[in-house]
């Protein structure tokens, strides 16, 4: 048995601990995509997995949703599975043709002329945070994830969407608590981390319900208005759907 062979029979690959122990393991990757490029993995409390760890492979199988779906998961995990049915499919987890025409929708907002109209609002964003930062200078250091790099994307992500500023550490708390309740520094007191999970996003759910009807009214040039006016086969985007939208968005802005 190879170092590595003895390290893959060590290491879960989909454990934070082992990697908090041991550092990212490239021996083991290296070795898989030699040696076993679909590696079966069973050593989990939730559902068991196939590896695909070639690139080659991981491009032929994105090519072919006819034989391996998005869904209905959107996460691997070392625990046991529960609740991921209480959330509602997001673009990721769709397939064809649904994927493709929901992608349509928000590709053009990203496009690169698109996005030049926007580069000078994302600078001001980014030169607000530097301009707090030099307020700060006596204090010599500070936390970049705290102050740069946490909030940036956020704040990004928020103003596209348009919510208002006032409501920017709002969307930051409630995608922390959505997407990271397994974490102590998430996990409400006196909750497990799937009931800390399910209120944060039925709050985040009721506060853009309550954005998409205003854009109804004084529609904008932001996100949420597209949602909240768009329109497939000549029908409107599902309630569900266009939560759905505005929940990946503002995960992905997160992560």
């Amino acid at each position: 048995m190879t170092s590595a062979e003895a390290l893959l029979e060590s290491f879960n690959i989909i454990h934070p601990r082992d990697y908090a122990a041991h550092g990212y393991p490239h021996e083991i990757w290296t070795w898989l995509r030699k040696n076993d490029p679909v590696h079966r993995w069973e050593r989990t409390e939730g559902m068991p997995f196939w590896a695909i760890t070639k690139r080659a492979d991981i491009v032929s199988i994105s090519k072919r949703p006819e034989l391996f779906l998005n869904g209905p998961r959107i996460v691997i995990s070392h625990e046991q599975e529960r609740g991921m049915d209480e959330f509602p499919p997001t673009l990721i987890q769709l397939d064809p043709p649904k994927h493709g025409v929901y992608r349509q929708l928000l590709s053009k907002r990203f496009k690169p002329k698109a996005l030049r109209r926007i580069h000078d609002d994302i600078e001001r964003i980014g030169a607000e945070i530097v301009d707090s930062l030099v307020s700060e200078r006596d204090a010599g250091e500070c936390d970049f994830v705290q102050k740069v790099s946490a909030p940036l994307p956020i704040a990004v992500i928020a103003w596209l969407l348009g919510v208002p500023r006032e409501d920017w550490k709002l969307i930051f708390d409630w995608t922390n608590r959505t997407v990271g309740s397994g974490d102590p520094e998430y996990q409400e007191e006196g909750k497990t981390q799937e009931e800390t999970a399910r209120q944060a996003m039925v709050e985040l759910f009721m506060y853009f319900t309550k954005l998409i009807e205003e854009k109804k009214k004084n529609p904008a040039d932001d996100l949420a208005s597209l949602f909240a006016h768009a329109e497939v086969d000549g029908k409107p985007l599902p309630p569900m759907d266009v939560l759905a939208f505005c929940l990946i968005v503002v995960v992905a802005g997160n992560e």
